[in-house]
Formats: structure tokens, C-alpha cells, sequence
């Protein structure tokens, strides 16, 4: 009986194990079509005409690199880099109500195709022969609360998270709630008042 529930045991862990292999390989392929979507982007529009975007790892290192945190900017006065947001990923541009939206370039044959907000294109769809090969515009609609922290950064160089970082970011329209998780991490920010001058709770 035990040798029956040990090998009963060892077919469940070998089970798990080609799972995990399956999921890892899924991953995988998701992130591969996910960076090669990010590979065909012709533009992204973003509502403040001097920062630079770019999602799925960090500027520096290229697309599917990490870091630590889920995104940063580059606000060092000297960098050639300086007004760039990297995003490890598109659910950090809808964190606090942020959207985007999609278009995929037609030609001659074909009419642009517009997809919904907060929606990634299926890689299918986008390579079907209304698409080949076509070039994506990603259009920041409104400003995650990320991407307003981040901004804030790029306009207050060389500095962290200071009282000018949280007053800059205040006026770009950072909420409440990030506020207060601010006031409550940096010391240096915990004297600034809430004074959210797009009216955002």
C-alpha cells in the first residue's frame, strides 16, 4: 500500500512538473508575441508632448529586461535618456483609471483598425492579410496613476520622492489614495497637503 501511494505520490509531483513546464512555455509564447507586438509600434502618443514611453522592460537594457520596481523614470539632467517611463508591462498604464487604445495601419486595401480601450490586439488577428506586417500607434487616452508618478520624476531632476516631486505630481493629477501611500513611505513627503488641482479623489 505505501509503495502504491508513493508512486501515486511521484505521478502527481511529475503531473505538477509538466504543468509548470506548460505554463512556463505558454508564458513564454505570450511574452514573445507581446514584445513582438511592442517591435511594431510606429508611435506612441502620450499627453505630454516632452516625455518618452516605453513598456515591457527598461530603455536601457531592451525590451524583457527587469527591475525592481514596476516602472521608473529616467530624471538624471545629464542623461541622454532623461523623460523616458519604462513600464514592465501594459496593466501599469491602467492602474487608477489609466487607458490606452491601439491602432493597427491599414493600406491602400485596408481601413485602419481601432481597437477597444485597455484591449491588446490578438497576434492572430494582426497578422491575418488585412494586417500584414502592420504598424501599431499605442495612445496613452488618459494617464494612469503610474504614469503621473513617473512623469513627476522626469519634471523634478535628480530628485526621489521630495515634497517638489509630490507637489508636481499633485498637480498632474495624482489621487488620494497614491497621496496618501506616499505621504505614508517618504519622510520627505509627509508635510506636503493634498491639493489635487485636476479634482481627482
Amino acid at each position: 500500500m505505501s509503495k502504491l501511494t508513493g508512486f501515486g505520490e511521484l505521478v502527481v509531483a511529475a503531473d505538477k512538473e509538466r504543468q509548470r513546464i506548460l505554463d512556463m512555455r505558454d508564458a513564454l509564447e505570450r511574452n514573445k508575441t507581446f514584445y513582438e507586438m511592442l517591435e511594431r509600434l510606429g508611435e506612441i502618443v502620450l499627453p505630454w508632448a516632452d516625455a518618452r514611453l516605453f513598456i515591457g522592460g527598461c530603455i536601457e537594457n531592451g525590451a524583457g529586461s527587469s527591475f525592481r520596481a514596476q516602472a521608473h523614470a529616467h530624471n538624471h539632467e545629464t542623461s541622454a535618456l532623461r523623460r523616458y517611463i519604462c513600464v514592465r508591462g501594459v496593466t501599469n498604464l491602467t492602474r487608477g483609471g489609466g487607458q490606452y487604445q491601439l491602432k493597427a495601419h491599414g493600406n491602400d486595401s485596408h481601413a485602419d483598425k481601432l481597437y477597444p480601450i485597455n484591449t491588446l490586439p490578438d497576434w492572430d488577428d494582426l497578422n491575418d492579410y488585412y494586417y500584414t506586417n502592420p504598424i501599431l500607434t499605442f495612445t496613452i487616452i488618459k494617464p494612469s496613476q503610474t504614469l503621473i508618478h513617473e512623469y513627476a520624476h522626469t519634471l523634478t531632476p535628480n530628485q526621489g520622492h521630495t515634497a517638489k516631486w509630490l507637489k508636481t505630481a499633485l498637480k498632474l493629477g495624482l489621487n488620494k489614495r497614491e497621496y496618501n501611500k506616499a505621504a505614508k513611505r517618504w519622510k520627505a513627503c509627509r508635510n506636503v497637503k493634498f491639493n489635487n488641482q485636476k479634482g481627482d479623489k
